[in-house]
């Protein structure tokens, strides 16, 4: 399968983006279709029960949602021609994926296959085996023909529903602007919240200043802003997101909830979320609920304090007849509490956290870690001029033995998708003797340099860079010779784990040394805020973790109890279940599901699995107390990381792999101590 005529046959690395036709797109997806549909057809012929059925299927399927993936990430950069041609492939792409495995065919000759040659088989092989049957009873294999039918056209809808979900989401979130002509309603605003936003109205041919709801300029103005008004307005435009016409979610959210749990139903499970939890850690609904209900149980006491410290904090302001806040105040107040707590601002540091330099102490920290080096390249074709792309290779190896090549686009601009994100393209082959690199990409919303200085981050920007360069680890490191095994291709609930844990070395002082210096001075980090940056680092956590308890609680409720005739709108059922997670009362016009795009742009996505972010983050606690005990750059500890956990994938249960590294079981109590949630609120 090669056309000199056409850079999409095969997709191959460097992408050239540059000469990408939507007519080349088109006759790949076509041809990979056609592949699959025919290794389908094949099994309807007698088989040599020796040989392995798979082979064929998956192999045109790894084409196939390459390509899908290569048009995701033109729809999240804001590629006009791509974004389209998603919406066009993405649905063909997934009623095939879904007709694979709902194939009674393919499902018997596989056992036919694990019976004749079980014993021949090794453990990695029997494994791919094993959880692909497991995969087909649940994708519908063992259902009548009329059954598998049905299950085809639901997986169909769902796939067109999520590609126009995450559609409405960015073309509406990019709809709304506020015009100031001078900066009279922006005061607390920092500088370069300022600056960004006065080349937002020249852009426009405008005067003054020009605010949005992209996502440094919303956090900004909701962080710093002292015109309540403001944060109000831009607080329910960003809670309204994506519920008006024309790019109205809330029907196709409640359409996707109905046919999610139709499927569930059609295959013999409770719910659709005991359906996916079925081959993660948590294993079904019930387990999942029982670890969120023990972390608010945990966190209760603490947060309760913490909601009840801000309200005299804001009383102490402004007098005892001052309200409590409201939900576009409390970042607002907080932020004012903390600089006056900790004496910290988190625009003091931003100087100290220059792209480049996080960059380079963050590439010095994984060759020492794990033996990687990364090199920066501006050489090869790209969509944008801002982006470049991260080749890595084992430190020392011989040229042309690269591990991964890793596209980075990290600046926030209009039409990009928000939020950052670290997603494979391809993973490269690993068996037979082939070491074909595997490739990626990342993406982030950082603040774009201006005129007046470079790309400055903020604490969160770096917390956020170190979260994705773990994934990318877990991607770039992997190992496997089975493709199917390998990667991020993990459960949902392991699948953050290097994400999480590469997150900690940002505030450990020996990794801070590295790379945090001011931009101007080359000073390092003061000492006296360095200290005051780790002791706030469990400020008001009990609020942020109950948020994230909220989310994942709700995500379960809705795939896993929610019944439309009996709970109504599933925005407003969701708006109930969260009240009693939130410090300040919920406004009736905020309508977060219809922008929630981790549970609906995709037709799985983190459905019944954002509970993961916390499962990870018990994990991570505990996992990080091995590298503090032998040492935070301990090269062996990191090697044995990399060799356990970040080359493995899913070869291995996830269980085995944590127990590999660790040599024991996971200790929750690792978490709360490093929350500081028994520890009282400072006077």
């Amino acid at each position: 399968m090669f056309d000199t005529a056409n850079p999409l046959l095969p997709l191959r690395f460097p992408v050239p983006w540059n000469d990408l036709r939507p007519e080349h797109v088109d006759a790949a997806a076509q041809t990979h279709l056609e592949r699959a549909r025919q290794a389908l057809e094949d099994l309807k012929r007698p088989q040599d029960p020796r040989s392995n059925p798979l082979e064929a299927v998956e192999s045109a399927l790894e084409d196939l949602e390459a390509l899908i993936r290569l048009l995701r990430l033109g729809t999240q950069t804001g590629q006009g021609d791509l974004r389209e041609l998603h919406a066009r492939w993405l649905p063909q792409a997934s009623s095939l994926r879904s007709r694979v495995y709902a194939s009674s065919e393919l499902y018997r000759a596989l056992q036919a296959h694990l019976e004749a040659c079980g014993d021949d088989l090794d453990a990695l092989q029997r494994r791919h085996l094993t959880l692909t049957l497991e995969r087909l009873r649940r994708e519908g294999a063992a259902l009548s023909q009329e059954q598998r039918e049905r299950l085809l056209a639901i997986d169909g809808r769902i796939a067109e529903l999520s590609a126009l979900f995450g559609q409405n989401v960015t073309d509406d979130a990019n709809r709304p602007v506020w015009h100031f002509p001078d900066d009279a309603r922006l005061a607390g605003l920092p500088p370069h919240a300022l600056e960004a936003a006065r080349e937002e109205a020249a852009a426009r041919g405008l005067e003054g200043y020009l605010l949005s709801l992209q996502p440094h300029l919303l956090a900004a103005v909701l962080d710093h802003a002292e015109d309540a008004e403001l944060r109000r307005e831009l607080y329910l435009a960003d809670a309204s997101t994506a519920t008006c016409d024309p790019h109205d979610n809330r029907p196709i959210l409640s359409e996707m909830l109905a046919l999610r749990a139709e499927k569930a139903e059609l295959l013999g499970y409770p719910s659709y979320a005991d359906l996916l939890l079925a081959d993660r850690m948590a294993g079904n609904l019930e387990a999942a609920l029982a670890f969120e209900e023990r972390l608010e149980q945990d966190l209760r006491p603490a947060f309760e304090r913490e909601r009840d410290d801000l309200i005299r904090f804001r009383r102490r302001l402004e007098g005892e007849a001052a309200p409590e806040p409201q939900a576009w105040d409390l970042r607002f107040y907080a932020e004012r509490l903390r600089r006056e707590r900790f004496d910290f601002d988190d625009e003091v540091l931003r100087p100290y956290f220059e792209l480049n330099a996080v960059l380079e102490g963050l590439f010095d920290l994984t060759r020492e870690l794990f033996g990687v080096q990364v090199r920066r390249r501006r050489d090869l074709p790209v969509w944008h001029p801002d982006v470049e792309v991260f080749t890595l290779q084992d430190a020392g190896a011989e040229p042309g033995r690269d591990l991964a090549h890793i596209y980075v686009d990290l600046f926030a601009r209009r039409g990009k998708a928000p939020g950052a994100c670290l997603e494979e393209l391809w993973l490269g082959e690993r068996s037979g003797g082939l070491h074909q690199p595997h490739v990626g990409y990342l993406l982030a919303e950082v603040t774009p340099p201006t005129a007046g200085q470079p790309a400055l981050l903020g604490w969160e920007d770096v917390l956020t860079l170190f979260h994705e360069f773990g994934h990318l680890l877990h991607l770039a490191l992997s190992n496997v010779p089975v493709r199917a095994l390998g990667g991020m291709r993990v459960a949902w609930d392991f699948m953050e784990l290097p994400s999480q844990l590469l997150e900690n070395w940002c505030w450990e002082p020996e990794a801070l040394a590295r790379f945090a210096r001011h931009y101007e001075r080359a000073e390092p980090i003061p000492e006296a805020l360095l200290s005051r940056l780790r002791a706030a680092r469990s400020f008001r956590n009990a609020t942020w973790s109950m948020r994230q308890v909220a989310q994942g609680r709700m995500d379960l409720e809705l795939h896993g109890h929610y019944r439309p005739g009996r709970d109504g709108d599933p925005v407003a059922f969701s708006r109930r279940l969260r009240e009693r997670f939130v410090p300040a009362p919920l406004d009736p016009r905020e309508q977060q599901l219809a922008t929630f795009g981790h549970l609906f742009d995709e037709p799985v996505g983190y459905a019944a699995g954002y509970y993961a972010y916390k499962w990870a983050e018990v994990l991570d606690a505990d996992a990080f107390t091995r590298f503090r005990n032998e040492g935070i750059l301990n090269a062996q500890t990191g090697r044995d990381f990399r060799r356990t956990i970040l080359e493995r994938g899913n070869a291995e249960d996830p269980a085995q792999l944590y127990r590999a590294f660790m040599g024991r079981d996971p200790d929750p109590q690792a978490l709360l101590e490093r929350s500081g949630l028994n520890e009282p609120l400072p006077a």
